[in-house]
């Protein structure tokens, strides 16, 4: 190999090395939020004791004093109600296919957790 290819190949490795090392780093920085989307995350909650439903931003939500909301009544406090003041706002409910009716999962007979309809009794 003469030097003048030697360095070609050299050129070539060092501009695709470049170029995975930017396209990465595009990628996580999309996913990551860089983009600043961050924050403004929507979704639908439903609370499970005044029945309140609305669209709302993640970071309008107030966090129970435990820091996390649960996923549903069953797993631990949700998030807190505007309107009861109560920690039972929960996020993105299931919607009954058969009926339209927001609810949460709850534990079953068995005391397993299951999705099931409580107007219907539709398992979703």
């Amino acid at each position: 190999m003469t030097p003048e290819t030697k360095r070609n190949a050299v050129i070539a490795v060092t501009v695709v090395a470049v170029a995975v090392a930017a396209w990465m780093t595009w990628g996580y920085l999309g996913r990551a939020g860089a983009s600043g989307v961050e924050g403004r995350i929507e979704l639908k909650v439903f609370c499970d004791q005044c029945k309140y439903t609305a669209d709302a931003e993640l970071s309008e939500l107030t966090p129970p004093a435990g820091g996390k909301a649960a996923r549903a009544p069953i797993f631990g406090p949700g998030y807190k109600c505007p309107k009861c003041g109560k920690e039972t706002l929960y996020a993105n409910p299931y919607v009954c296919t058969k009926c339209q009716t927001l609810f949460l999962m709850s534990k079953g007979a068995s005391g397993a957790p299951e999705r099931k309809c409580p107007k219907c009794g539709e398992v979703q």
